[in-house]
């Protein structure tokens, strides 16, 4: 059996390291709230998800800064009764990171595969499919013609501008189009409150194109639609990396991390337990056989009085033999 000083190290420095656990969970935090992905599902749901996973990732690490103060706190004191009440609260949010770890990873790792299988050639007449191949094509009724001339590489369609006489307020996006756009996406698969609401939707595809120089999902367009057009033309779809930057690269790694904190939670719990259900001072507990009294020479007499009787013969002057009662060695 460990030695309670023991345990009570261990589960100081192994709450500690919950500490890690509190950075991580705020630091996906923060990437979580950079993620188009999230931004592009939240307007399809119409809720603002970068800022709920940003809030919920915030609380998650107070939640894991206050079961480390908790658990260094029950190593330095034992009080039973604040064993079991952060026993019971601990086993709630191990459950609950394991699950989210969980959860989290499956989403992110089966998205990225969904992904990949939906815009595979044997699925070209998927809906997801032609819903992001319509996303684009919508803007091709204006952009980029004489509606909205739109500068690709250092030419301004429709105009002969060059790059030395660029406005400012020459169109470099579809999102420069305003009076065109809601005209445009009115009958799309989702529903657009009003123009804003397309725009920062277009936004989102907007900051993959910048971020990863691609345009187009499953088909590779000839133009940057969402982002700065005066780029020239993109080399890549942005298929591979929002499978594996955004989806595996941050939601698949998010979950792997919060299932890291789950298993060192379990530990946290494991070892609390174990100092809560021990005695306090385990000393008198343990077997110590060398403070036990041999009797083995009453269970079985007969080695005993005849090593005696040896002994006693040996001591005898001139090998003179002990007289017995009754010639028996054993009385």
């Amino acid at each position: 059996m460990f030695e309670e000083k023991c345990v009570k190290i261990t589960l100081f420095f192994v709450s500690l390291l919950l500490l890690a656990g509190c950075v991580v969970s705020i630091v996906f935090g923060f990437i979580a709230r950079d993620n188009p992905i999230y931004g592009i599902v939240g307007v399809a749901l119409e809720v603002d998800l970068q800022q709920i996973v940003f809030i919920f990732c915030l609380v998650a690490g107070i939640v894991l800064l206050f079961v480390m103060a908790c658990g260094m706190g029950t190593a330095t004191k034992r009080y039973c009764f604040l064993h079991y009440t952060f026993g019971i609260f601990l086993s709630l949010v191990t459950v609950l990171f394991i699950i989210l770890g969980v959860a989290m990873t499956a989403i992110g790792f089966g998205l990225a595969d969904q992904l990949q299988e939906l815009c595979s050639s044997e699925n070209t007449d998927s809906d997801f499919q032609e819903a992001m191949n319509e996303l684009y094509f919508r803007c091709d009724t204006f952009y980029c013609t004489v509606l909205c001339p739109c500068y690709i590489g250092s030419t301004l369609y429709f105009t002969g501008k060059t790059a030395a006489t660029i406005n400012p307020y020459d169109n470099t996006k579809v999102q420069d189009c305003r009076q065109y756009i809601q005209a445009a996406y009115s009958t799309y698969n989702l529903e657009f409150s009003d123009i804003d609401h397309i725009v920062e939707f277009l936004n989102y595809f907007g900051e993959i194109e910048m971020e990863y120089k691609c345009s187009g999902i499953c088909k590779l367009q000839t133009v940057y639609y969402f982002g700065d057009s005066s780029r020239g033309e993109p080399p890549k779809t942005c298929k591979d990396p929002i499978r594996e930057d955004l989806l595996i690269g941050e939601m698949g790694l998010m979950g792997i991390g919060y299932l890291i904190i789950g298993v060192a939670l379990f530990v946290v719990l494991f070892v609390q337990y174990g100092l809560c259900c021990r005695e306090k001072d385990d000393r008198y507990r343990e077997d110590d056989s060398s403070r036990k009294y041999d009797g083995s020479h009453y269970e079985n007499p007969r080695p005993y009085a005849e090593q005696r009787a040896q002994n006693y013969e040996i001591s005898q002057p001139n090998g003179t033999k002990p007289a017995y009662v009754n010639n028996n060695p054993y009385t």
